[in-house]
């Protein structure tokens, strides 16, 4: 149950009911693959609670949207860039239109660009950019696309993330191994890590991939200088 003055979802009736997201959605608008049953209970406890559909996920529900929404860390970073130019391709080849939001890497920030979205009727979300090591810091927003979900949206991410979605992952700690590696075999031991803004899961990655070839050498990340700062071109 959502707590006072929360926004009501669907997610509320769908638990009261005992159901899933989908289903209920189904119950709600008259879709098949949901029996009499069911429907009439999900109906029961939607009138109860006082819910009230939203339009714009009835238009997700029916496939009618031809955008695509792109959430990045950082627009005018050449890496999101790059993925913008990418997914804006793609889309193109499809007959989809992109809005790309920048969200600075606050997860607060991040969570309202993607309400933003959804409430702009986009059909498919991409979240691209590291997730955050505290999977707490992402429940809100799991829960807002799990909801986005189950009335039809299509979310995909790039990086490691908490967010329950289909997931592009590049190999962060793999990188930072080799990397350390490198060094390592050019004779260094004497070595200063410059990492990233700390609680991303990117740069959490990176350096076990460090942490784990400098114990290959009898070495402890423990014991070198580690900088932490904010990414930059």
């Amino acid at each position: 149950m959502p707590k006072p003055g929360s926004r009501l979802r669907l997610v509320d009736v769908a638990e009261r009911a005992g159901v899933s997201l989908a289903t209920a959605s189904r119950a709600l608008s008259g879709r098949d693959g949901v029996s009499e049953e069911v429907a009439d209970r999900v109906r029961r406890v939607s009138q109860e609670l006082g819910y009230v559909a939203n339009p714009y996920a009835r238009t997700l529900a029916g496939g009618a949207s031809s955008t695509v929404g792109l959430v990045v860390h950082q627009v005018d970073d050449p890496y999101f860039s790059e993925i913008a130019g990418g997914v804006i391709e793609v889309a193109a080849e499809r007959g989809l239109l992109v809005q790309i939001c920048h969200s600075g890497r606050d997860p607060h920030f991040e969570l309202r660009q993607i309400r933003h979205l959804i409430a702009q009727r986009v059909g498919i979300i991409v979240i691209a950019g590291s997730g955050y090591t505290d999977a707490r810091v992402e429940a809100e927003t799991k829960a807002e696309l799990s909801a986005y979900q189950g009335l039809g949206g299509r979310v995909a991410v790039i990086g490691r993330h908490s967010l329950g979605a289909d997931a592009v992952l590049p190999d962060n700690e793999a990188g930072g191994r080799a990397l350390a590696e490198h060094l390592l075999a050019l004779g260094h031991r004497r070595i200063a890590v410059a990492a990233g803004t700390p609680g991303l899961t990117t740069v959490a990655d990176r350096l076990a991939g460090v942490a784990s070839a400098l114990r290959g050498h009898g070495l402890d990340l423990a014991d070198l200088p580690v900088v932490h700062t904010d990414f930059t071109r």
